[in-house]
């Protein structure tokens, strides 16, 4: 069975970058989505023909697994037509990523490294990722940025900004005054 092993880079201190990893990101349009779905069979294809699965996944597993997808490849293409030119970072820690936290989004599992590592095969292609060398005293980030066979699948499908949406997160907090004790029927608005 062939292990995925992804590429250890040291990091400079100087290098600079300035964007965190969007979970909350997701293909809106049929091209976008259309690129998504692509991804998604290229990479269970990949699973089959290297061996890296035995068993067939759960249906809420299998629904994790193309959100996770979903959420790299449309950060990656909103990055990429947004004209950023610094990379994205992103957390592999097993801590971060383990914990339960209904804070976290659900792309955030402890399939993330597993399914970047995937992406980033010379035969997907659809993800380059640099992942920080341990470094005592300072905490480095591993980046990724958007691969070649991702990069001509925006240009063939002339995805745009407006292809691309954010699911809203966060927590609503109502506020309200405090009840009148006086009035047993009060609601405090």
């Amino acid at each position: 069975m062939d292990q995925i092993t992804p590429a250890v880079i040291e990091l400079d201190d100087e290098e600079e970058r300035d964007r965190r990893f969007n979970a909350y990101r997701f293909a809106a349009s049929e091209n976008a989505k259309a690129i998504v779905k692509e991804a998604i069979a290229l990479l269970l294809s990949c699973e089959a023909h290297f061996g890296l699965r035995t068993n067939k996944r759960r249906a809420r597993d299998q629904e994790t697994f193309d959100v996770t997808a979903d959420a790299i490849l449309s950060d990656l293409m909103h990055h990429h037509v947004a004209g950023t030119w610094v990379d994205i970072y992103v957390t592999r820690s097993n801590r971060v990523l383990g914990a339960k936290s209904r804070y976290r989004p659900r792309a955030y599992s402890k399939m993330f490294p597993y399914i970047l590592d995937l992406m980033a095969k010379p035969e997907m292609a659809y993800v380059e990722q640099l992942i920080a060398a341990p470094v005592e005293g300072a905490a480095k980030a591993t980046v990724i940025r958007p691969g070649s066979r991702l990069l001509d699948r925006i240009a063939e499908h002339e995805i745009g900004i407006d292809d691309l949406d954010e699911h809203p997160h966060g927590e609503t907090i109502v506020l309200k005054r405090i009840k009148d004790r006086k009035n047993h029927w009060d609601e405090g608005d």
